[in-house]
């Protein structure tokens, strides 16, 4: 008899695994013995995610695994065909050493596919060659003296890669032992709830048991009341490092002991489960007066995977302070990019700099109170670190304090006198240069600044936002003159900052050095030593720009097709209002009057056909505002509000979310007609949320999201693209822009394989888009091209859709393969 597995209701005529659904709850307990199942009533009750642990330990135990260019990956479950490719392409990306483009639906199972492909690669790894890690049993902490009965699933073997050879050990020999670490997976992505989903998938695989830790910021780790009283991460940080440095921090002290001591208990507590997310983190904290926050950077060392927002691994400041605190290691490393299909843009804004005039002003008077500080201070107040330094010298500062004034001095006369906004980028270095701050003297002084930074924030001297002011000169020198720059690659470089960077200064105000071509983030990332960068996303398309961007070869490249079939989505182009209006959202039109109220009035009849929620999506937050403004004195947007409540998207943090949660309460009551939620492309609501089923039976575009024409960072990428001459013209780029937009909100409808809406397009401009959307929607946009029908019957057509689905025999998947018993195997 075994001990016990997990509770379900078997049926009468049970073979293999129980066709009934898995409870969590009760007290069958069922035992197996070969092909038999012996009820045993028991008087104990236990946890939830003590079952489902247990449960996907059988499952895995039981399904054999993938076999792809000799690396076993254990799926959880019987893979699709497109489920099979991408991780085929993983492995290749691994193997061999080389970066990839992957495109997959969302609801095909990428995330799990990342992760199983990855970490079986790491397994393959370390059989390979001896690693120095630490000694943990990777084995499921499960005492089993039955086993469940066998199955004989399908073995999956592919082996049409060209064959792959093992690394050479010799060449990546190095003296020091920490180059022999074995590879890590750096899974990054937008926001914290979508690790928090990656986590969640994590803990339900066979690979559960290899070492995983999110790495977050003090907001969402810290437990100490009064770091979580301060408003921002900059205040959060130094009020940490102030309690810390005092020992006034019940959870600092001993931290890595503590994390030695304890953590091999609370795995096994867990069944050997080794992924901690941000609450397994914050409850190991608590079980032990231990620090989350840096109790991740100390696992973080030896994790398998880590998890953490993209900014940590792209923004050069952060990625330096990471690998300094042994919190990341980018050498050899397998970087992912989930979500990724703005990670071009993000390396532009990380490698982008300005300076404003309030942020010099505010330094200079910082260095002014400094200088007034140090005078009156006396030496034995002052912490040893300091006082024993060379730098800390009155007149140093003095010094410093006058080369930012001449600065200031400069760019009045170079810029703002001359009324000049767009200056030659070759000017900047000409304007450091006769303010003091040159190649042979910018070291010293960013290394004059940062002990300065310090100093401040030990001492206490001055406001936060006077810390911060030191802090943010310092950032923009240090991305001017990069601390790898050595005299030998100076003029190289400086002719490569001209051809990849553009100024623009507002006047009286901004002082801005915009990076136009993502390849100086990415190339510079990759120089140290990153062993695969894979950028994936449920929409990258159009695809070709990468590479062309980024100046990197990406090898592997993948467009899936989607897991969902043809009777699960449906597209209908709307191009003329009822009263023979045209629709379309240019920037001549969009202002006018008729056309809104048009708008307004299709959007009826779309909320009349279409159940539940739907998402309406427009150009820009004015466009949005101003419809929105004038629909009310139209009497419009009562019309609307009658047949569902509407909510629109604020730029504010805290009323979106509070938005969000009214409009989902709205679609759950089921005496409403539904809700519709109006937002904006690249917008909270078009990335990063998501709203499956009833929630989002509808995606409304109402034009097409052509980034701001007259934005001075859209006018100078034009120009350089113009001049660069890298192979994308300024109105393919342009374009670019506006279909990637338009797929992410697209990608809003379909959550999971047995999801289904519709897509809506307000927009006559929409006949004549033919290219450059997701590989997976063009069969649908095919099939709805050939319907060229009368308004009514369109919104008859789309109230069909949906009646089909009415029908309780209904089969979502009449035309998909069976799924897998296991997959629909339920939690209650």
């Amino acid at each position: 008899m075994s001990k016990f597995y997990c509770m379900v209701n078997a049926g009468p005529h049970w073979k293999g695994w129980p066709d009934g659904q898995f409870k969590c709850s009760g007290y069958d307990i069922i035992t197996y013995h070969r092909k038999c199942v012996v009820r045993n009533i028991v008087t104990q009750r236990f946890q939830q995610t003590t079952h489902h642990l247990l449960f996907r330990q059988m499952m895995d135990n039981t399904r054999e695994p993938i076999i792809i260019d000799s690396i076993e990956v254990h799926f959880p479950y019987k893979p699709y065909g497109l489920q099979l490719d991408y991780i085929r392409s993983m492995i290749r990306c691994c193997q061999q050493k080389q970066n990839g483009l992957l495109e997959s639906p969302t609801g095909t199972g990428k995330t799990l596919c990342i992760l199983c492909s990855s970490l079986a690669w790491i397994r393959y790894q370390r059989l390979l060659k001896p690693i120095l890690r630490d000694p943990f049993d990777n084995k499921p902490e499960v005492i089993i003296i039955d086993s469940p009965p066998k199955m004989v699933p399908e073995v999956i073997t592919i082996c049409d890669s060209p064959p792959i050879v093992a690394p050479e050990v010799e060449n990546e020999v190095r003296s020091d032992d920490s180059d022999k670490r074995e590879p890590q997976i750096v899974y990054t992505s937008r926001t914290h709830s979508q690790l928090s989903q990656s986590c969640r998938q994590l803990k339900q695989t066979a690979y559960r048991t290899e070492e995983a830790v999110v790495l977050a910021s003090r907001e969402q780790l810290c437990l100490c009341p009064q770091v979580q009283s301060q408003s921002g991460p900059t205040m959060q940080s130094q009020m940490c490092s102030k309690l810390a440095k005092h020992d006034e921090c019940q959870y600092y002290p001993n931290v890595q002991k503590k994390v030695d001591k304890h953590i091999d208990k609370y795995y096994k507590s867990r069944n050997g489960c080794k992924v901690m997310d941000i609450e397994d983190l914050v409850d190991f904290g608590r079980q032990h007066e231990c620090c989350p926050y840096y109790s991740a950077r100390k696992l973080a060392d030896r994790a398998s995977v880590l998890f953490m927002p993209y900014n940590y691994v792209i923004e050069p400041r952060i990625r330096h302070a990471m690998k300094a605190a042994k919190a990341l290691r980018v050498k050899d490393s397998v970087i992912i990019f989930d979500e990724g299909h703005n990670v071009e843009d993000r390396f532009e804004e990380a490698m982008s700099t300005h300076i404003n005039r309030q942020t010099l002003d505010t330094c200079i008077k910082q260095l002014h109170l400094i200088d007034e500080w140090m005078q009156r201070t006396p030496k034995k107040q002052v912490n040893d670190k300091f006082k024993s330094d060379a730098q800390y010298r009155t007149d140093r500062v003095l010094d410093m304090s006058l080369k930012l004034c001449e600065l200031q001095k400069n760019i009045v006369t170079r810029f703002v006198a001359k009324f000049i906004d767009k200056p030659s980028t070759n000017e900047l270095f000409e304007l450091l240069d006769e303010s003091g701050f040159d190649y042979e003297a910018i070291g010293s002084c960013i290394g004059f600044l940062g002990f300065m930074y310090e100093l401040c924030g030990f001492h206490g001297i001055g406001t936060t936002s006077q810390h911060t002011s030191i802090r943010l000169v310092k950032d923009f020198f240090t991305k001017i003159y990069p601390k790898w720059l050595t005299p030998e690659k100076l003029d190289d470089y400086k002719h490569d900052l001209c051809l990849k960077y553009k100024l623009y200064f507002e006047i009286k105000d901004t002082f801005q050095n915009m990076c136009m071509s993502p390849s100086v983030g990415a190339k510079e990332l990759m120089a140290e030593g990153v062993h695969s960068m894979i950028i994936t996303s449920g929409t990258l398309a159009p695809i070709h720009s990468f590479e062309l961007e980024m100046d990197m070869k990406f090898k592997e490249i993948l467009q899936n097709n989607h897991i969902i079939g043809a009777n699960q989505l449906s597209i209908v182009t709307i191009g003329e209002s009822k009263d023979n209006v045209m629709l379309s959202s240019n920037y001549k039109n969009r202002d006018k009057e008729e056309y809104v109220r048009a708008l307004g009035q299709t959007l009826v009849d779309v909320f009349k056909a279409t159940p539940k929620g739907i998402l309406v999506f427009f150009s820009s937050y004015k466009v949005l505002n101003k419809c929105a403004k004038l629909w009310t004195q139209l009497c419009v947007w009562e019309e609307l509000n009658a047949v569902k409540r509407v909510f629109l998207e604020s730029q504010n943090k805290l009323e979106f979310n509070k938005a969000f949660e009214r409009y989902k309460q709205t679609v759950d009551n089921g005496f409403s007609n539904g809700a519709a939620f109006m937002g904006v492309f690249r917008g909270k609501l078009s990335e990063g949320i998501d709203l499956p089923d009833d929630y989002c039976r509808a995606v409304v575009m109402t034009g097409l999201p052509y980034p701001a024409v007259f934005d001075p960072q859209v006018m100078l990428k034009k120009k350089y693209l113009t001049e660069a001459q890298i192979g994308l013209t300024p109105y393919e780029w342009y374009a670019l822009q506006m279909k990637r937009a338009l797929n992410q909100a697209i990608g809003r409808v379909i959550r999971h394989k047995d999801d289904y809406g519709v897509i809506v397009l307000l927009d006559s401009r929409f006949d004549s888009l033919s290219d450059g959307l997701s590989k997976w929607i063009e069969k649908f946009i095919k099939k709805q091209s050939k319907n060229n029908i009368n308004l009514n019957q369109k919104y008859a057509n789309i109230r069909q859709f949906f009646n089909q689905f009415k029908t309780s025999n209904y089969n979502i998947n009449d035309n998909k393969s069976t799924i897998d018993v296991c997959k629909r195997i339920k939690c209650e």
